[in-house]
């Protein structure tokens, strides 16, 4: 029954979350992106700010000492308006172009449905809509811990004569 509740209670938040995300600007969901990244334990990284991007929107160092770089594209969008296949092509172009070897595109709607098989060879992952809202509330992102319950159990190492 508990586990049912935070399922509801979370997807309830997901979706005020999702109305916060849309009520802001691209620009902020660039940001979104980057903190969520840097709060799974990347290292750190940089929003490039700048329209004309050539399908890039940052970077974020795989490790704390920037070895290397994993890009990301961040498309924020509302309704049913999903990253269409010619996006996900320059975004694979822009990661040539540097010659870099993974990226990650987060959008805040979907993806077509042959994105992955079209990105299966790519080193690139894909994260939609329903993967962002539970990644920025498992990271905290935009969220904050309200209450924590702790559920017990019998210890039965305690209790030597059963």
């Amino acid at each position: 029954m508990i586990e049912t509740g935070i399922e509801i209670l979370n997807n309830e938040l997901a979706e005020r979350l999702l109305e916060k995300i849309n009520n802001n600007s691209p620009a902020f969901f660039e940001k979104i992106v980057l903190d969520l990244l840097q709060s799974m334990g990347y290292g750190r990284g940089s929003v490039t700010g700048k329209s004309g991007d050539g399908g890039i929107d940052g970077f974020i160092n795989q490790d704390a000492l920037g070895l290397e770089k994993i890009y990301f594209q961040a498309k924020r969008f509302t309704g049913d308006t999903r990253v269409s296949s010619p996006m996900l092509r320059d975004f694979v172009g822009s990661l040539t172009m540097k010659n870099v070897k993974k990226g990650v595109f987060i959008t805040s709607t979907d993806f077509p449905r042959e994105a992955e098989q079209q990105l299966q060879s790519q080193n690139i992952v894909l994260i939609n809509r329903q993967k962002l809202l539970s990644l920025m509330i498992q990271y905290n992102i935009g969220v904050s811990l309200e209450k924590t319950y702790e559920i017990k159990k019998l210890d039965s190492d305690y209790f030597p004569e059963d």
